[in-house]
């Protein structure tokens, strides 16, 4: 199983909501990367500090490949970190 590690700013356009615990989360939909779209089925989020911020980190999968994201709600950015092959 492959993986490829980025630090590229993507775009996210579209959300989806969960609810969890009787609260309402937002995962990513769909997000353009070099101009390719990819729509995810579903994932998982955990929030970690860097230093003295909060970010959410997104493990996401579209069925073929996972992908790791980082939300920066401060700098309003969207990161991909991390793609890699599903393994079969």
């Amino acid at each position: 199983m492959e993986s490829y590690f980025f630090n590229k700013e993507v775009v996210v356009d579209a959300v989806y909501f969960k609810n969890q615990n009787h609260s309402l989360k937002s995962y990513p939909k769909h997000m353009v990367v070099d101009g390719q779209g990819i729509t995810f089925k579903t994932g998982l989020e955990r929030l970690m500090h860097e230093g003295h911020r909060i970010v959410q980190l997104f493990e996401m999968t579209d069925g073929e490949r996972r992908y790791r994201l980082k939300l920066d709600r401060e700098a309003g950015a969207w990161k991909l970190l991390r793609v890699a092959e599903v393994a079969r």
